[in-house]
């Protein structure tokens, strides 16, 4: 009797992997939107016009929007989970990166980038989410990391444009890299279910 409870309580609760999947969406999330808020700021600091400024926005959602199968079929011979770990780490570095960027073409560049690892991270954080549940609660599970990317609309993008704002366009990348960091170290320790290479696509 106790260990059929124990059982159902198990089942009830979420597996907090998945939270932190839906924090690493954030992360990419609050990147995708972030760039708008502060386009006035890196305009006059990198001294372009804001036009071409809005170019930043426009290469990350391209390449994240467009890349998905492209980085999907590249990368199908490996671990899914280490592509995944891989991704977001090396998301939160280019964000660093873009941080960083003396020059308006090097911070172009890592928003070519990131848009490349935002696009391999986030079919596996929906495919890998869903394996941390039981068949009754996927559905939940992919809702709850794509709710990540719906949070990330309403309070990631008006914090990362506050923080701008306030502190200077590079934080807002900070802020960004901040959060995959802590979604990828968080991952790497709890771990994740042992998980083959997904099949090949051409």
């Amino acid at each position: 009797m106790a260990a059929s409870y124990g059982t159902h309580q198990e089942r009830r609760n979420i597996d907090r992997r998945i939270i932190l999947l839906a924090l690493g969406m954030f992360a990419l999330g609050t990147d995708a939107f972030v760039v708008a808020g502060v386009l006035p700021v890196i305009a006059n600091e990198m001294r372009v016009t804001e036009a071409a400024t809005g170019q930043l926005v426009t290469i990350f959602s391209l390449t994240y929007g467009l890349g998905a199968p492209i980085f999907a079929a590249l990368s199908g011979r490996w671990s899914r989970n280490t592509v995944l770990l891989t991704a977001l780490g090396a998301f939160c570095l280019v964000n660093i990166g873009s941080a960083l960027a003396p020059n308006f073409f090097l911070l172009l560049l890592t928003r070519l980038v990131a848009g490349c690892f935002a696009a391999t991270y986030a079919p596996l954080a929906y495919t890998v989410g869903t394996t941390l549940a039981p068949p009754e609660k996927r559905g939940q599970a992919l809702a709850l990391v794509v709710l990540g990317l719906t949070v990330a609309t309403v309070f990631g993008s008006p914090l990362g444009t506050w923080v701008g704002s306030h502190l200077g366009w590079r934080y807002s990348f900070g802020l960004v890299a901040l959060l995959g960091g802590v979604a990828t170290l968080a991952l790497l320790l709890c771990g994740l279910p042992r998980s083959e290479s997904g099949p090949v696509l051409s």
